[in-house]
């Protein structure tokens, strides 16, 4: 059975709309991180959000884009979590927009260091990542964040993840 979506407003789809127009104006230099991530968090009704870009050399995250979080959180991040995620490499198992609690128990989630230590601090509570491939090439993950549950507008990140993967492919996996 197919998801129906009932509460978008005209504004969301008029944003929706402008969001896939910028990115298919991109060139293929541009981070299209950068220039759709704080509208793509208002479409997802979002609290939170932080975008990395997978380094297949370093085997790591990296070239943070945030919305809403402390920049030394993010750091403590990259330095020491992303190493000690419990979820990460799961969600990102699942090449598509994928809540957190489907890989991970919630009451299980909240008695890790990862949750405790890094999540809570910023209030993200409930999330959804969505890692973007071009084929086999990991570009990289967003990941969203909500104080209370989580209100997914599936269509948009099915579209914006096709659309990053055309735009930012050729870059991200020649850099490899």
């Amino acid at each position: 059975m197919a998801a129906v979506i009932r509460d978008v407003s005209g504004s969301e789809l008029r944003l929706f709309g402008d969001i896939v127009a910028r990115l298919e104006r991109l060139g293929p230099e541009t981070d299209a991180r950068a220039v759709i991530f704080n509208d793509v968090i208002r479409l997802l009704r979002g609290d939170f959000g932080a975008s990395y870009v997978w380094n297949a050399r370093s085997n790591a995250f990296e070239e943070a884009v945030s919305f809403n979080m402390a920049r030394s959180n993010l750091r403590r991040y990259e330095e020491w979590y992303q190493f000690r995620d419990p979820m990460t490499f799961a969600l990102r198992a699942r090449q598509r927009a994928t809540l957190v609690d489907e890989v991970i128990p919630r009451h299980k989630l909240v008695r890790t260091e990862f949750y405790n230590d890094f999540l809570a601090r910023d209030g993200l509570h409930h999330g959804v990542n969505m890692f973007v491939f071009d084929g086999d090439c990991d570009l990289g993950v967003f990941a969203f964040g909500a104080r209370r549950a989580v209100r997914i507008f599936a269509l948009a990140i099915s579209i914006c993840s096709t659309r990053l993967s055309r735009m930012c492919g050729a870059r991200c996996c020649a850099a490899d």
